[in-house]
């Protein structure tokens, strides 16, 4: 029988094993862009994991869940660092002023030299994001 002394050595290699790549995406900001467009911010977490330049897939969806538009989020790289942690992407159009709307992310794909190698969709979670209330403080008399 094998010591758990003697056995422990060579377990450490599995269990020091990086976790897998996870990032978070939300949608931040809508703002109005004139022209009845508007652009919608969304901000991805690599949780400080290196992640290349990235291409995401989206559908827009109303409530009865038709598409009613359908376009792609380009990532710029990062990651790299705690200070590269986040990065931010812009959409925009017509139908982003439209707050009733869904997001529903349809593909993920890492791009290289153009060359786009699909990534599968549970390396991408959603993120509710609740923006702060903000008042003014009572006025001096």
């Amino acid at each position: 029988m094998i010591s758990r002394r003697y056995l422990w050595p060579c377990l450490l290699p599995f269990v020091m094993l990086k976790p897998a790549l996870a990032i978070e995406i939300w949608h931040s900001d809508t703002v109005w862009a004139n022209q009845g467009m508007c652009s919608a911010t969304f901000t991805l977490d690599s949780g400080t994991e290196p992640v290349g330049e990235l291409d995401i897939g989206i559908e827009l969806v109303n409530a009865r869940q038709e598409v009613v538009s359908v376009d792609h989020l380009t990532i710029a790289p990062f990651g790299t660092s705690e200070a590269t942690r986040y990065q931010t992407t812009y959409a925009e159009g017509e139908h982003y002023c439209d707050d009733t709307l869904s997001i529903r992310i349809t593909s993920l794909a890492e791009v290289d030299s153009g060359v786009h190698k699909r990534l599968p969709l549970s390396l991408i979670t959603p993120r509710h994001f609740r923006p702060f209330t903000i008042v003014t403080a009572p006025r001096d008399k």
